[in-house]
C-alpha cells in the first residue's frame, strides 16, 4: 500500500474520532488499509466526573481489504502521575473499549501525567508527559433560533445556535478547545428490526426474529422502564488561540447547532471549555485544515499527523491524550420559540417511534432498562429542566 493511501486513511480516521468513539456497530469505509491503526481519545481534567480513555482499532473484515473500527477491549490502562504513582483505569462493561478512572481522581496543577496502556496481544502504548494548563471561566451562554428556507418549502428546517462569552486572561498565551454533552429525553431504550421482537431472557435481553414472514420489514421500538437521557456529542473539533484576543472578552463563540429533536420539551447542553497546550492546538489545527482540504484527487496529500502516543511495535496511533483545565456551564435549551413557527421535529431516532402493540399477552411488550454508557444515562443530569 503506498504512503499516500496510508496518510489519507489515517486522516479519515482522525476526522471521525469524536463521532466514532461510542459506536457499537462497525463503521465501514471503502479505503484500502494494510496496516493496523489504534485510535485513542483520552481526556484527564480537573473535573472529577470526566476521566475517561476510549480506545478503538481498525480491522480488515473482508477480502477486498475494507476496514472497520471496533472497540479495543481487554486492555490494561493506567495513568502515571509524576512518573511514580500508577492510577488504574477499568473497562466499562456496558461500553466496551471505554476505560474509566477511579472516583475522586482528577488532574492537578504542577503535576505531570502519562497515559500507558497494554493491549491483549502485548503491545505497549505510551503518551508523552502532559501537564495541566490553567484556563478561563465561561462568562455567559445564550441561544438563537436559526430558520432555513421558507414556510412550506421542502427544505424548511431550523435549529438552535449556541454561543458563549469568556474573558481571556491577559499576558498569557491561551489555547481553547470546546466540547459538549447534549442531553435529550429518551423514551426508547431498544429497537428490534427485521421482524424481531424484544425478550428479556436470556439476560441482558435480546431481539429474536419470531414474527411471520409478512412482518420482516417491521421495526419495533421498546420503551425504557425508567427515566433515560440520550447523550449526544459534537462531531467537529472546535479550537481557538487568543492571538488576537489576549486579555479581552471573547464574545459570541459558536459552540454548536442543536437540532429540534422534540417540540414538547427542551434539552440540556453541558458545555466544556478546556485549556490545551500549544502542541495539542497545533495537532488539531492541522487535522481540521487537512480534513477540509483532502477531498479531491487534485489536493496536496496531507502530511503525517503524529500525536503524543507511541507504541512498542511502531504501529500507527491516531488521537491524543490531553490533560486540561475544564470549565463547565449548563444551559437549558428552551424550545418554546419553535411553537411560533411551522418547524417539525426530526426525532432522536430520525423518525417517529413505533412501539410494539399490546395484545392478550399482558407481558408484552416488555420494558427495557436504560443502561449507562457514553451515549446514555439514567441519572438525572445536573441542570435538567433549567433548574
Amino acid at each position: 500500500m503506498d504512503k499516500f493511501k496510508i496518510k489519507r486513511t489515517l486522516l479519515l480516521w482522525l476526522t471521525f474520532i469524536f463521532a466514532l468513539v461510542s459506536c457499537v456497530d462497525p463503521f465501514s469505509i471503502n479505503y484500502n488499509l494494510d496496516t493496523r491503526i489504534i485510535i485513542v481519545e483520552g481526556v484527564l481534567s480537573d473535573e472529577i466526573s470526566d476521566q475517561y480513555i476510549r480506545l478503538k482499532e481498525s480491522k480488515i473484515i473482508s477480502s477486498n481489504k475494507v476496514s472497520s473500527i471496533f472497540p479495543l477491549k481487554n486492555c490494561l490502562v493506567e495513568i502515571i502521575v509524576d512518573g511514580i504513582e500508577k492510577v488504574n483505569f477499568f473497562e466499562n462493561i456496558n461500553d466496551p473499549g471505554s476505560y474509566l478512572g477511579p472516583k475522586g481522581f482528577k488532574a492537578e496543577l504542577n503535576k505531570s501525567y502519562q497515559l500507558v496502556f497494554k493491549t491483549s496481544d502485548g503491545i505497549v502504548y505510551k503518551s508523552k508527559l502532559e501537564k495541566l494548563e490553567k484556563g478561563a471561566e465561561i462568562k455567559n451562554v445564550y441561544q438563537q433560533l436559526k430558520v432555513i428556507g421558507k414556510t412550506g418549502d421542502k427544505n424548511y428546517s431550523g435549529f438552535h445556535e449556541i454561543y458563549l462569552d469568556t474573558v481571556d486572561p491577559a499576558g498569557v498565551k491561551n489555547y481553547y478547545l470546546w466540547d459538549y454533552n447534549l442531553y435529550e429525553a429518551q423514551e426508547v431504550c431498544l429497537t428490534c428490526e427485521a421482524g424481531a421482537r424484544y425478550y428479556t431472557k436470556p439476560l441482558p435481553g435480546v431481539c429474536i426474529k419470531d414474527l411471520p414472514f409478512g412482518f420482516r420489514n417491521t421495526i419495533y421500538d421498546y420503551e425504557c422502564y425508567q427515566n433515560c437521557w440520550e447523550i449526544l456529542h459534537p462531531t467537529n473539533i472546535n479550537i481557538m488561540t487568543d492571538e488576537f484576543s489576549d486579555g479581552k472578552t471573547i464574545t459570541a463563540r459558536k459552540i454548536g447547532e442543536i437540532p429540534i429533536y422534540h417540540l414538547n420539551s427542551g434539552s440540556l447542553i453541558e458545555i466544556k471549555q478546556q485549556s490545551i497546550n500549544a502542541s495539542i492546538y497545533k495537532y488539531y489545527k492541522i487535522l481540521t485544515e487537512q480534513s477540509q482540504n483532502s477531498g479531491g484527487l487534485a489536493d496536496t496529500p496531507p502530511v503525517s499527523l503524529i500525536g503524543n502516543i507511541e507504541s512498542s511495535d511502531n504501529s500507527t496511533v491516531a488521537g491524543y491524550f490531553r490533560v486540561t483545565d475544564e470549565t463547565k456551564y449548563y444551559h437549558w435549551v428552551d424550545r418554546s420559540d419553535i411553537l411560533k413557527t411551522d418547524l417539525k421535529p426530526i426525532f432522536i431516532l430520525g423518525r417517529p417511534t413505533n412501539f410494539e402493540p399490546g395484545g392478550e399477552d399482558i407481558t408484552r411488550p416488555p420494558l427495557v432498562p436504560c443502561i449507562n454508557s457514553y451515549t446514555r444515562t439514567n441519572i438525572r443530569p445536573k441542570g435538567w429542566g433549567g433548574i
